[in-house]
């Protein structure tokens, strides 16, 4: 299904680029409604169907996908126009490449939007909006300097279009949270968290789905500020309310047992780190597939936990697999690498290979100079 999407966003994204080729004074920008509105279509597969490819509603929008793109030609010669729609197709447009998680596609795309909302339109709507996704595209290439400082400012547009408690604003203050946790400002990052949160309890009970995203986000950053039993309670309690909500096998649901497993392998609880992480797994490859980049978080956890159970060939087996698949996707040079590549020197170590330790040792090192974050790394992927 990954290669669907890809199939369908790149000849979407080949017709954007075409027009955005031929742009004239009077014509800079155009994105076809109807190109868009088919990509459309394919991102509500995942929100539609839950998990699998072949639900009766993924064959139907796949189907109706296939015969727009048969039916839909390029006007090669014909004079394009800039339309009020062309930062908000552009946005859109991104969004699809952010659902399967092409951050470098969507980063040029919202990056695009953003600079035509500015130029073309007046409207702080748009102009919020293209900046609030962009600070969540630079947030998953953890670029998390700029996507604080785009969401910040994308969140004093919003201010002024809603009032401070709407449950838009609690968004934008998960998307800064995290931005914060990546910066290591964890204090910024848990203030804003509760801000989100209360402002979400005006509109919902506390156990409604909706706010059970942000107490996994609390939870993940107690997480890593070491703070298991206080982390784990707060897992807890959300998970209670995500699996009667989405059910057991909602890829929501598994991706915040992941977390859950890696708080247990950090306490040193392998079995049941073991057997959560296996059923996420499960359902993630069978959704996924066994190369997909959404996988790598899961696959490191499973290494933690083999190496806390002194099974370290498997451990080396799925943290190598991990780095196969990062480099595939970002290259070799990629700040997503840096977790994966400590995770192999602390193995090596582990196993007295100090010349393959050091090399790893090395590869960080020259990851860090590149991008000039020695001191500024890292909240885990999400």
């Amino acid at each position: 299904m990954n290669d669907l999407c890809k199939l369908i966003a790149s000849k979407t994204r080949n017709y954007q680029l075409f027009l955005f080729k031929k742009k004239t004074e009077k014509s800079p920008y155009l994105i076809d409604d109807k190109w868009i509105a088919m990509a459309g279509l394919f991102k509500s597969i995942k929100t539609n169907t839950g998990r699998s490819s072949q639900h009766p509603t993924s064959i139907l929008i796949i189907s109706i996908t296939f015969f727009l793109l048969s039916q839909i030609s390029i006007a090669a010669n014909q004079a394009e126009v800039l339309t009020k729609n062309s930062s908000k197709n552009l946005r859109r447009l991104a969004r699809i490449y952010t659902s399967y998680g092409d951050y470098s596609n969507a980063q040029e795309l919202t990056e695009q939007s953003l600079e035509l909302a500015r130029a073309y339109d007046d409207n702080d709507k748009e102009i919020s909006l293209c900046l609030i996704n962009l600070a969540w595209v630079y947030k998953e290439q953890m670029q998390f300097e700029k996507a604080a400082r785009f969401c910040e400012e994308g969140l004093e547009l919003q201010k002024k279009i809603h009032s401070e408690n709407h449950p838009n604003i609690a968004y934008t203050l998960r998307i800064l949270g995290s931005s914060y946790r990546g910066l290591k400002d964890y204090t910024k990052a848990l203030n804003v968290l509760e801000q989100a949160i209360a402002i979400m309890l005006e509109y919902h009970d506390p156990d409604d789905q909706a706010v059970a995203p942000f107490h996994i986000d609390v939870a993940n950053l107690l997480l890593e500020k070491g703070q298991l039993p206080e982390a784990e309670w707060k897992f807890v309690y959300a998970l209670d309310i995500i699996n009667n909500s989405y059910g057991t096998n909602h890829l929501y649901t598994v991706k915040a047992n992941g977390y859950m497993a890696r708080l247990y392998a950090l306490k040193g609880e392998y079995q049941k780190a073991a057997t959560l992480i296996g059923q996420t797994l499960a359902i993630q490859q069978e959704v996924y597939g066994e190369k997909h980049h959404f996988l790598v978080p899961a696959l490191l956890t499973k290494a933690l936990v083999k190496q806390g159970m002194h099974e370290y060939a498997q451990a080396q087996y799925l943290s190598q697999k991990s780095l196969e698949i990062l480099e595939n996707v970002y290259g070799t040079e990629h700040l997503r690498l840096l977790e994966v590549l400590k995770i192999q020197e602390g193995l090596y170590r582990k196993t007295g290979n100090q010349l393959e330790a050091n090399n790893i040792k090395e590869r960080l090192n020259e990851i860090y100079l590149l991008h000039n974050t020695e001191n500024n790394i890292i909240a885990k992927a999400n």
